[in-house]
């Protein structure tokens, strides 16, 4: 999450740029079951944030890198599930003013 904070403070500094570097982020949860439901349910619940960030930021990221993935244990606790919050990069792009 810490990450996540550190990419929204880039904002403020991007936005000085001559060109903009615009990261799209994928929020997903992912459970360790046999339910196809639980995974379809996963998959329809997925989030996509755009964010424009710092370019030097940009330049160290990869698509589909990993940037947390967190054991939800309360999730784990009173539901029983094994379940995770994943962030990913998901597309890069530099946009011109």
């Amino acid at each position: 999450m810490k990450k996540i904070l550190f990419v929204i403070m880039l904002f403020a500094m991007s936005a000085f740029a001559d060109d903009m570097c615009v990261v799209t982020f994928k929020i997903k949860q992912s459970t360790f079951t046999l339910s196809i439901s639980e995974h379809l349910k996963n998959e329809a619940n997925k989030q996509f944030l755009q964010i424009p960030v710092d370019c030097d930021f940009y330049k160290t990221l990869s698509i589909g890198q990993e940037l947390h993935s967190e054991f939800k244990m309360g999730s784990f606790f009173f539901n029983g599930d094994l379940s995770k919050l994943k962030v990913t990069v998901e597309n890069k792009q530099i946009v011109r003013k």
